[in-house]
């Protein structure tokens, strides 16, 4: 029992590592709210995959401060700690954990779902915040976090919703 635990950690790992970093850098725009898709991997692999999901997390901040290409964008950054962005990439993981704590909450129902991830970006916001003021870097500024993060992490959290209800009900669907 114990090696199948683990394969599943594996493999469930190596799923949560390749979609950051593979998904995780694209970025765009909807009707000019610009999405990256690094929350919206982090709150999906979070939600179906736990543990793993976390430490692929720390690992994927790792391999973007060793300088590979894995950040928003397909950009290799190792200086993002020096950055505006230092707070939002250290507080990925915190996110992770929001999710993972509060999932069993949110199994049923769409909209507690999307409540889950708007929350969970929400909590990634405010430790963004704090750890830039700890820093002594600057946040972003207000409109912009009202008229684009906001938007922006709305939309991530109701796709991330509609896309864990969509793998749960076939995988549920497959084991019956």
């Amino acid at each position: 029992m114990n090696s199948k635990l683990n394969e599943h950690f594996v493999y469930t790992y190596l799923i949560s590592i390749l979609s950051l970093s593979i998904v995780g850098p694209i970025s765009f725009s909807i009707i000019e709210i610009p999405l990256t898709l690094q929350t919206f991997v982090l709150c999906v692999t979070a939600y179906l995959f736990g543990w793993s999901a976390f430490v692929a997390c720390l690992s994927y901040i790792v391999l973007g401060l060793l300088g590979l290409p894995i950040f928003s964008g397909f950009v290799a950054n190792p200086q993002i700690l020096h950055s505006t962005s230092a707070g939002f990439v250290l507080a990925f993981p915190i996110m992770v954990l929001v999710v993972q704590g509060l999932k069993q909450k949110a199994q049923k129902q769409l909209g507690l779902k999307i409540s889950l991830f708007v929350f969970a970006h929400i909590a990634l916001i405010g430790v963004a915040f704090f750890i830039n003021s700890l820093l002594h870097y600057s946040f972003v500024p207000t409109n912009y976090l009202f008229s684009v993060l906001l938007p922006s992490l709305l939309v991530k959290s109701v796709a991330a919703a509609i896309f864990v209800t969509f793998i749960r009900r076939k995988s549920t669907k497959r084991i019956s």
